[in-house]
């Protein structure tokens, strides 16, 4: 997913100079707007401002995006897979992240950051249920 900064970022700052995402982000809230069918997060970014630090609160966007999945070799065959909460959630510096398919096959599980960053792919091992 690409999310889209808003130009005006940050929406909403509790000191009068700071330095928008110097620190980093964290505590998104990502709701979704049926009527336009986008995704709208809010989230907070540290800022420094006279040596301490403040979270500012920034706003982005990003379209909706359909995923599906399908057998490679029988596409009229559905097929039945499960992807688990992270958890910790949220988490620093890891997490653990399951799923579960229905039977074993060949699977991809591919991680994006926040702002539609590829950051990690495992691909092509057999996985199956457990």
């Amino acid at each position: 997913m690409k999310w889209n900064k808003y130009a005006g970022n940050p929406v909403l700052s509790p000191c009068p100079v700071g330095s928008w995402n110097l620190i980093g982000l964290l505590q998104p809230l990502v709701l979704y707007d049926e009527s336009t069918t986008m995704f709208k997060m809010w989230y907070c970014g540290g800022a420094l401002s006279d040596g301490n630090i403040s979270a500012e609160i920034g706003y982005a966007t990003a379209p909706d995006l359909t995923v599906s999945v399908q057998n490679r070799h029988d596409a009229s065959k559905a097929e039945v897979f499960t992807l688990h909460p992270n958890y910790p959630n949220p988490f620093n510096p890891t997490t653990m992240i399951s799923y579960s398919l229905y039977r074993e096959t060949e699977c991809t599980l591919v991680i994006y950051d926040i702002l539609g960053k590829k950051i990690k792919t495992f691909g092509n091992e057999k996985s199956g249920i457990g």
